[in-house]
């Protein structure tokens, strides 16, 4: 009874080791089937997040580029409200300067025709 046991239980370590042998190779299959076909995917997935990251560095570019514009259109902005600023003290400053030049000349003006006329001739006199 032992020894039909001991086939019994050998046949049956036998089948399971077939079992899981043949297992073993299905699965083998399965994912080598799966390597090939995500071969295929990689590639396509590659290209997909390639196409991906070339959009981004456009869209990157693109934002890049309208915060430049838009900070030197500020500085535009900016730089015509500092031109009229210049323009007005600079008018000021005209204003300012023609209006003591003009009391100046003025003064200078009172002073002369305060002062007896000369008489011409006055050093021919003299000697």
């Amino acid at each position: 009874m032992r020894l039909e046991t001991a086939v019994i239980t050998m046949n049956v370590t036998l089948e399971m080791l077939a079992a899981v042998v043949g297992l073993l190779s299905l699965i083998a299959t399965v994912v080598g089937v799966f390597i090939s076909r995500f071969g295929k995917i990689d590639e396509k997935v590659s290209s997909l997040e390639k196409a991906i990251y070339d959009h981004k560095v456009a869209a990157a570019t693109t934002y890049v580029t309208m915060e430049a514009l838009a900070r030197f259109d500020e500085r535009l902005v900016r730089s015509e409200e500092t031109f009229e600023e210049r323009i007005t003290r600079t008018e000021e400053r005209v204003l300012a300067e023609t209006r003591s030049l003009r009391s100046d000349l003025s003064s200078l003006l009172a002073a002369v025709s305060r002062q007896p006329p000369r008489r011409r001739g006055l050093a021919s006199e003299d000697t």
